[in-house]
């Protein structure tokens, strides 16, 4: 990069270099500034224009013998000019360049060693020269070169049906119209690459154009590429076009189209930097052209031209684009620009594979691009969803949800389409490990681990931060996995409609049982004590315990739950307390009839508190107990008479209990019926 002070003397010598060339410049700043060429030794020229003038032909362009008849001028510059003309030994028509009539020699002819020799003409017949040493299908073809009449010289060429390419640059719909294209740009860079064709083969030669921008491209009737007008051309090594072109190491002198210019072709002193890569700008110059519809050192709209705001343009410059150009092309554009010749793609050919590169793999960036802005719609929609006091997003119903998942899936779809056709599309591969991402950050915000954990799943090389944000997710989940599974048990414990039937059915017939079977004992063997009267009377609480234990055994498998296991055990345990009672009283010596008074007590306590602790109605049944108690106590020989009483006000109780809630729980269905 230069300093400001050289910069500074860079300018300096540029307008000194330019400054004849002031009027031209600010007045038609697209063409060409081309110094009058020199003969000198010392200015790498081994012939001289008069020595080769001197070999060639003269033709006749009148008369009927003329071998060349002149016709319709097609186009004209500030030297040159070109007319269509008949070449009568071979029956065709082919143009003819040759000086303008009115041009002079310029004040570079000084530089000649032959104060006669033209150097106009030397600059006609060193485009001929080089022209004629590149023959290239997209370099117009020099079939001749001759003098007139006079002794000037005339470049026989083939003739080109066509416009230039900045007219057509200008004109979309003849291109259209002309060429049948679709995609203008893409019509565009398929020119741009010939044109890098033509270039690049030139390179091959040891020669480099200078001047290379859409004027000097002309465009056939069908689509042919040329490029034009290397009158200024140079050669990077010696014996370049036979010997007569000038070495790029000996120019001085400033040469060149100023909307185009490379940096260094502002440069007058030594060390000279022109090479391949001069022209490499100047094709990325082309190509800004392309991309923009302007030049890159174009004056601002409504400013005027002048030497000084061109040379600082050319030596500041650095290019910007519209925000709708494709981020590829402007990369490559940018790379051709770029102000140290070092720095920008090292030939034509390599920049050329760089632009077909960009056309073959330009549907694949379109469809980057579409699903890109699926990305940004994606983002936006999450980014719109409120958060909970938790952290967590909400998502307001199932359409939401649906959106956001359909969002996902088009931009996702696309990056992956858009890689498939090119591996190498890194917007493509940024954009779907950005959808990714954001999509896995969202379903942790969401907590849902199995969509979080299967997209994490397809991100390449994940970022350990939201590794970790899932592995926390996904030990949260557990742990509330495990508490569901908790209260998922524990609503099965306490489901009171596993085994409903068993309890029902056995709960009556303990009752029917305990109603009836007091009705079958003796009631006069109320103050006995034998042994033989106790073990009759405790034969039937350990008969009560062996059937309902049975039942459990039997019904074990749909009956763990804890009201299953709380109601069995409870009447195995107030079947257990009968015989305890009545062991109890075997050892106290007690008389039968205070043993079962003691049983009426031990009912009562146990109805009680199932009365307080499960359903107050249960209280019938422990006031019936409770009478049970006294009558016992008063009257032994009615303590029959009693149990049975109780135990069957204890089995309606029960009951009407029963069949209440069944009813209730008959209309809590009813009601939740759709």
């Amino acid at each position: 990069m230069s300093t400001p002070e050289e910069l500074e003397e860079t300018i300096e010598a540029g307008l000194a270099t330019l400054d004849p060339h002031a009027d031209a410049l600010r007045d038609h700043p697209e063409e060409t500034i081309a110094p009058a060429l020199a003969t000198a030794p010392e200015r790498s020229f081994e012939l001289s224009a008069r020595t080769l003038v001197d070999r060639l032909a003269r033709v006749k362009l009148d008369g009927d013998d003329a071998r060349l008849v002149l016709g319709e001028v097609l186009g004209e510059g500030g030297m040159g000019l070109v007319r269509v003309a008949d070449q009568t030994s071979l029956g065709r028509k082919v143009a003819v360049k040759s000086i303008r009539a009115g041009a002079h020699p310029s004040e570079a002819a000084t530089y000649a060693s032959d104060p006669g020799e033209d150097p106009d003409s030397l600059k006609l017949l060193h485009e001929a020269w080089v022209t004629g040493t590149l023959e290239h299908p997209n370099i117009v073809p020099v079939h001749d070169v001759v003098l007139d009449q006079e002794g000037h010289p005339l470049i026989v060429l083939k003739r080109i049906e066509g416009v230039t390419w900045s007219e057509l640059l200008k004109q979309p719909e003849a291109v259209r119209e002309r060429f049948g294209a679709k995609d203008l740009l893409d019509w565009n860079l398929r020119i741009f690459t010939q044109v890098c064709n033509a270039v690049s083969f030139a390179h091959s030669r040891g020669i480099i154009h200078r001047d290379l921008k859409p004027q000097n491209v002309m465009i056939g009737a069908f689509g042919e590429v040329y490029v034009l007008d290397w009158g200024i051309a140079v050669a990077l090594r010696e014996g370049g076009a036979g010997g007569r072109l000038r070495l790029a190491r000996d120019v001085r002198e400033m040469a060149g189209t100023p909307l185009y210019m490379a940096p260094e072709m502002l440069a007058v002193g030594e060390p000279n930097r022109l090479s391949e890569r001069t022209d490499v700008y100047l094709l990325g110059a082309v190509l800004h052209e392309i991309i923009t519809g302007r030049p890159p050192h174009a004056p601002a709209p409504g400013t005027s031209h002048s030497i000084q705001a061109f040379v600082s343009s050319v030596m500041e410059f650095r290019p910007s684009f519209a925000s709708d150009a494709r981020a590829e092309l402007t990369s490559i554009c940018r790379k051709a620009l770029e102000h140290e010749p070092e720095d920008r793609y090292a030939s034509a050919a390599e920049l050329r594979v760089a632009v077909e590169d960009f056309l073959l793999y330009r549907g694949s960036a379109q469809v980057a691009e579409q699903a890109r802005e699926s990305l940004e719609q994606l983002i936006a929609r999450l980014g719109a969803l409120n958060p909970t006091p938790t952290g967590s997003a909400t998502i307001d119903g199932a359409a939401e949800h649906r959106d956001i998942y359909n969002l996902f899936g088009e931009c996702r779809f696309g990056f992956e389409a858009a890689l498939r056709v090119w591996p190498e599309n890194q917007i493509a591969r940024e954009g779907l490990r950005r959808a990714q991402t954001v999509m896995i950050e969202h379903e942790t915000r969401s907590r849902d681990l199995k969509a979080a954990a299967t997209l994490l799943a397809q991100l390449e090389d994940p970022p350990e931060e939201l590794r970790e944000r899932v592995a926390q997710l996904e030990r949260e989940t557990e742990a509330a996995r495990r508490e569901a599974q908790k209260l998922v048990q524990l609503g099965r414990d306490l489901d009171l409609s596993t085994g409903r039937r068993v309890r029902t059915t056995l709960a009556l017939l303990i009752g029917l049982a305990f109603t009836l079977t007091p009705l079958l004992r003796d009631p006069t063997i109320h103050a006995t004590t034998t042994q033989a009267a106790r073990l009759k009377m405790l034969t039937w609480p350990i008969a009560f315990l062996v059937i309902v234990g049975m039942i459990y055994l039997v019904k074990r498998r749909t009956l763990q739950t804890a009201t299953n296991r709380r109601f069995y055990g409870g009447v195995m345990l107030a079947l257990a307390a009968q015989i305890v009672v009545h062991v109890g009283g075997m050892l106290l010596d007690l008389p039968i009839h205070a043993v079962h008074v003691m049983l009426f007590g031990l009912w009562f306590c146990v109805v009680a508190m199932l009365a307080i602790a499960v359903n107050p109605q249960l209280t019938y049944g422990a006031v019936g107990y409770l009478v049970g108690f006294l009558v016992a106590a008063r009257w032994p020989e009615l303590r029959f008479y009693a149990m049975t009483g109780a135990n069957g006000l204890m089995t309606i109780n029960g009951t009407a209990l029963w069949l209440s809630q069944q009813a209730r729980r008959s209309e809590r269905a009813r009601e939740q019926a759709p």
